[in-house]
């Protein structure tokens, strides 16, 4: 299953890096900032759950959770097709982008504050 995965996943990455192109120029800008991608990846995708409750007339509070989420009852008929799932990463992804963009520029930028870098 490995070699199966990875093996492609690798020749693709042989060749896209040896021509770097617009699209690869734009993702550099996520692996510039993995960590700050990171978390602010978890903040958006939890607001997006939080107005997506709402929208589908239930409180807010559902998504606050004391116990496993299988476990909650009233969680068991919440979810979205594949389709939406994709829908809404690609969406992170879009709105994330600017954020990640200036956070690189700062970091660029900004070599006197050195705790940047390990963001």
């Amino acid at each position: 299953y490995l070699l199966m995965t990875l093996g492609p996943a690798f020749l693709f990455l042989s060749v896209a890096e040896a021509r770097p192109g617009p699209w690869a120029r734009r993702l550099i800008v996520f692996g510039r900032v993995p960590f700050f991608y990171y978390v602010m990846h978890l903040v958006v995708i939890h607001a997006f759950a939080i107005l997506a409750v709402v929208l589908l007339g239930r409180p807010w509070t559902d998504m606050v959770l004391d116990t496993f989420v299988i476990r909650e009852p009233h969680l068991q008929d919440y979810g979205f097709s594949l389709p939406v799932v994709y829908g809404v990463w690609v969406a992170v992804v879009v709105l994330l982008y600017p954020a990640c963009r200036w956070f690189a520029q700062l970091k660029r930028e900004r070599t006197d504050w050195w705790w940047l870098s390990y963001l």
